[in-house]
């Protein structure tokens, strides 16, 4: 093998050794802020919830647990149904049929009317 062609292979190695671990670097990360959410809603800071639940987010279906708690807090605690739509919108979207799948399309319908209601100031259109 050439210099060349042992660096190469030295850094293909390197590169590949340095991502294999990456998944678990982020699974505990994600879990550190799933926890440290728990606790700060727990405690009735919902805010600092929010800012860590939204931490733990990376698109993919595993966190779509992630964003039904995010839909629950907005609409029960923060009183934004915009918000909660997004969220309940982005868990039907990971996870279909996932287990708060019925939940999540029932609060579509009546959240729709909440926003229908706040945008219109209580009159109907």
């Amino acid at each position: 093998m050439t210099v060349i062609g042992v660096r190469l292979f030295a850094g293909v190695a390197l590169g590949f050794f340095c991502l294999s671990g990456c998944d678990r670097i982020f699974e505990k990360t994600n879990k550190n802020e799933v926890a440290e959410a728990e606790k700060l809603a727990a405690a009735g800071n919902y805010r600092g919830a929010v800012s860590q639940y939204e931490a733990a987010l990376d698109g993919t279906a595993k966190t779509a647990d992630i964003h039904y708690k995010l839909a629950v807090i907005y609409d029960d605690k923060l009183k934004s149904s915009l918000d909660a739509m997004h969220h309940f919108d982005r868990y039907l979207e990971l996870a279909p049929s996932g287990r708060y799948a019925k939940e999540a399309k029932a609060y579509k319908k009546e959240g729709e009317l909440k926003l229908l209601t706040s945008i219109s100031k209580g009159s109907f259109l």
